[in-house]
């Protein structure tokens, strides 16, 4: 377990948390460029926000395959993110009022991001927030979403919301 937020900007970052299973503040991957985070593959819950921002590869998330909680979610200048590996993830929150960006799932700037196919668990999430995901047609990929109280989409290409379960906003 880490206490507190950790920074992530170099493969020796990412290695160094391997086998840790909880953050208990934030973490942040940050212009990691093509660095593997399979190392993280241990990682079941973040209780901060995670961030990751900068990383030009479709792997950039494979080492998230066993998180199933997070406070927050963003996800930000990927290159052909596979939101597959985060098919555990079952919640994003809860919200709490002192910190905005708990219980949010934010993407933004992701190239070639077509829908939210792979967050297959997620259940809960308080709000979501699209931006600039210009490749973004359609939110499917969540179907079992119950809880959603806002969606924030702009400068997307969505074409319709189907996909987010009728009921949770």
């Amino acid at each position: 377990m880490v206490q507190g937020s950790a920074e992530l900007r170099k493969l020796a970052d990412v290695e160094a948390l391997a086998g840790c299973e909880r953050v208990t503040g934030d973490l942040s991957l940050l212009g990691l460029v093509s660095t593997p985070t399979t190392a993280l593959s241990s990682l079941k819950t973040v209780d901060g926000v995670l961030r990751v921002s900068g990383i030009a590869t479709q792997v950039a998330l494979d080492g998230f395959v066993s998180l199933a909680q997070v406070g927050g979610l963003v996800l930000e200048r990927l290159d052909r993110p596979h939101l597959s590996a985060l098919r555990r993830l079952r919640s994003i929150g809860p919200a709490d009022p002192a910190d905005p960006r708990r219980g949010k799932l934010e993407i933004s700037l992701c190239m070639e991001l077509f829908s939210l196919a792979g967050l297959d668990s997620l259940e809960s999430v308080d709000s979501i927030v699209l931006r600039d995901n210009s490749t973004l047609t359609r939110l499917s990929g969540m179907p079992l979403l119950r809880e959603l109280r806002s969606l924030d989409a702009e400068n997307n290409g969505l074409l319709n919301l189907q996909g987010i379960p009728i009921g949770c906003i």
